[in-house]
């Protein structure tokens, strides 16, 4: 990006050079990590129209990383035997508290996904620093 703001900072490279082709499987998280999912409740995430389209869309977002993932809780590991200890823990940031768990860690597919259907737009203010030091 020439001419603008932080020039000096921007830096390019070609990632992923190949196709991936049009038969092939969805790619699917198989690695042992605990991976932590941050929804922004923010007023700022605010659409026009349906209040919360977009809070809805991070959910969804949310619910496919989940669903592309072998975690710990499937059996025997998901697709591929040898993960062990695939989580999620879902946080929503935004509103009077700034920081609200809406799932711990967890290998628990169903309980994953019934978390994050359940979890609600705040709709406040957000200060990420603020918010992760109440998590």
């Amino acid at each position: 990006v020439l001419g603008g703001p932080g020039e000096e900072r921007t830096e390019w490279r070609e990632c992923n050079p190949y196709d991936c082709g049009a038969g092939s499987e969805p790619l699917r998280c198989t690695a042992d990590q605990d991976i932590a999912l941050l929804l922004d409740g923010s007023g700022s995430v605010h659409s026009d129209g349906v209040a919360d389209l977009n809070f809805q869309r991070q959910k969804a977002l949310a619910q496919d990383f989940v669903s592309r993932s072998a975690l710990s809780g499937d059996p025997n590991g998901g697709s591929a035997a040898r993960v062990r200890q695939v989580r999620f823990g879902v946080v929503v940031l935004g509103g009077p508290g700034n920081a609200s768990i809406v799932s711990p860690f967890s290998g628990d597919r169903e309980a994953l996904n019934s978390a994050i259907s359940s979890a609600a737009w705040p709709e406040g203010s957000t200060s990420l620093a603020q918010a992760m030091l109440s998590v």
